[in-house]
Parts: C-alpha cells; sequence; structure tokens
C-alpha cells in the first residue's frame, strides 16, 4: 500500500515539471545598437516595457552592441533606447507572440537627450533564424498576379524575408532568402 502510494506521489511528482514547460507562453526581445556611422554602442540602457500589464524590464547591450531580453510574457510592448549624448529612440505597439523572437535594432543619432525618436508604427518582425516562414499561392492569386516577365520563380519573391534580381544567364530570378548569399539557397 505505502509502495503505491510513492508510486503515485513519484509520477505526480515527474509530471508536474513537464506540465508546466508546456503552458509556458513566452517571447524575446532582441537587437544591436549602433550609432549613425554604424558604430556598435556598448552600455546603452534598453527599456522595455509590456504595455498591457504595465510591468517593464531593463537591460544594458554588452560590448558588441547587442541586448536580449528572454522570457517576456506575451503582450505589446513599447521600447524605450538611451544613452546620453544621443536622442532618445522609442518604439511602440510591438506585439509579442508565443515563442517568437522579435528583433528591434536601433540607430541612435547624436542630438539632445530630450529629443526622441519615436517609431509608432510596427514593422514587421522578421526571424532571421527561423526558416518556417511561407504560404501557399492561391490559383486565384496565381491567375491575377501579373506575370509580365513569364518567370514563375518571380512568385518566390512575394514570401517574407526574400529579395533576388533577374538573372539574364539563365532567365531564372536570383532569389535570397533570410539575407542568405545569393548563391546558397
Amino acid at each position: 500500500m505505502l509502495r503505491a502510494v510513492l508510486v503515485v506521489l513519484l509520477s505526480v511528482g515527474l509530471a508536474l515539471p513537464a506540465l508546466a514547460q508546456s503552458q509556458a507562453t513566452t517571447g524575446s526581445i532582441e537587437g544591436t545598437i549602433v550609432d549613425t556611422s554604424g558604430g556598435v554602442l556598448p552600455g546603452v540602457t534598453v527599456t522595455i516595457t509590456n504595455t498591457d500589464a504595465g510591468a517593464g524590464r531593463s537591460v544594458v547591450t554588452n560590448e558588441s552592441g547587442l541586448y536580449r531580453a528572454l522570457l517576456l510574457p506575451l503582450g505589446t510592448y513599447r521600447i524605450v533606447v538611451e544613452l546620453p549624448g544621443f536622442k532618445k529612440f522609442e518604439q511602440v505597439g510591438l506585439s509579442l507572440s508565443a515563442g517568437q523572437t522579435a528583433v528591434v535594432n536601433a540607430t541612435l543619432t547624436v542630438g539632445q537627450v530630450s529629443e526622441v525618436i519615436r517609431v509608432s508604427a510596427e514593422p514587421p518582425v522578421t526571424e532571421p533564424a527561423k526558416i518556417d516562414l511561407g504560404r501557399t499561392i492561391t490559383n486565384a492569386e496565381f491567375k491575377n498576379l501579373p506575370l509580365v516577365s513569364r518567370n514563375s520563380f518571380n512568385f518566390g519573391l512575394l514570401q517574407p524575408n526574400v529579395t533576388g534580381y533577374e538573372n539574364t544567364e539563365f532567365g531564372a530570378t536570383r532569389v535570397s532568402a533570410n539575407g542568405s548569399q545569393m548563391r546558397t539557397n
């Protein structure tokens, strides 16, 4: 009897961490802070505030100008980047979903601390580490989209994080996805 109770308690004790992990719903925000010449800025204070809950967290950039805020609750965020001698950078309306790593880079310009650069529109969040972005083009889209060059490779340019240019050698479009070099895709 005691053995059965111990087995049940042990089973429940081992299942609770797995249950807690499966219900973890967090995201993260990271990025690089540079000046207008492209030089990295270490020691920059980045304040990340959840506008839904009012909770905030401050992180400081490392020697490479990188910052990372992990395990953030889901919601809408406001990011404020400050360094004495530079204009303050502010971005509002950044939505963070489960498992997402939002990349928010900022360029600080020299100026008064009282001046603020405010970004109010949410840019599309690109995740260079993820390769599962994509969508299926419907039959109606395929028929209605202009295909001036008669080259079906141009439909790849409709996807997020994809750029390209016309290749005169073989008539096919050179495509680059997620910032990779043209010949490695």
